[in-house]
């Protein structure tokens, strides 16, 4: 039994690393409930099949690349996780984004240590466990398959959960189920409904991508604002 044991340990040490530090990742987040946990655990989960789907990536370097774009964004939540015990959200993205190269020096200046630490130990578990993951024998479609279903499917979870709101209006303040608010939500404002719905929940990885999508679009339409050319009212003019 201690064999066996000690077998699964070093066949998927890397992967059990990466499982150890996205659990330190969750707990220095302070996840505000049980619900909230679960739905972490289940969005984790689906960053092992991306693992997955590296490793069977066949060219050198588009596989690192890749790694190397998946492994930075990991780095990010990790360093906001343990250092600022916050998610990834869309000010803190605004932040980056935004900031010049003097602000960011002076920023870094106070966190290069640990954040170079961070990096460094999130690059080398990733890296291996994508090494290691070459001896899993699975067919890179059903993997992408399977993440799609996983990822479509707490996805939809989310919303609906989302959809139970509390009824203030009685005495009793009871939950109520009312999709159709949701869905006014998401027809009136997609982008940032959705990124309000899925990045407390799916808030590793996901969120990071949620909120920089959501950050370019309001860029866009601020810089199309500015540019796009003004007509006057009729019988008004300068």
């Amino acid at each position: 039994m201690y064999q066996k044991i000690k077998k699964t340990i070093l066949n998927y040490k890397a992967r059990l690393l990466l499982g150890v530090l996205l659990l330190l990742v969750f707990y220095f987040q302070q996840i505000p409930s049980v619900k909230f946990l679960a739905f972490s655990l289940l969005s984790g989960f689906t960053l092992f099949l991306i693992i997955l789907l590296l490793a069977s990536i066949k060219l050198k370097w588009l596989k690192y690349l890749l790694t190397a774009i998946f492994s930075s964004i990991l780095v990010i939540d990790v360093v906001c996780a343990i250092i600022y015990n916050s998610r990834v959200n869309e000010n803190i993205l605004a932040a980056i984004f935004e900031t010049s190269t003097v602000e960011a020096t002076g920023m870094l200046g106070e966190i290069v240590l640990p954040a170079l630490v961070i990096t460094v130990i999130t690059f080398a578990i990733v890296f291996t466990s994508i090494e290691e993951s070459k001896k899993v024998d699975v067919p890179i479609f059903k993997t992408l398959f399977f993440y799609f279903v996983s990822l479509i499917s707490l996805s939809a979870i989310s919303i609906i959960d989302a959809s139970y709101q509390t009824n203030k209006s009685t005495e009793s303040a009871k939950m109520e189920f009312r999709f159709d608010v949701t869905r006014e939500k998401i027809a009136d404002n997609p982008s940032y409904t959705l990124m309000n719905i899925l990045s407390p929940r799916l808030n590793v990885f996901y969120s990071d991508i949620l909120g920089s999508l959501y950050y370019l679009k309001e860029k866009y339409n601020y810089k199309h604002y500015w540019t796009q050319e003004r007509v006057l009212a009729k019988g008004m003019s300068y």
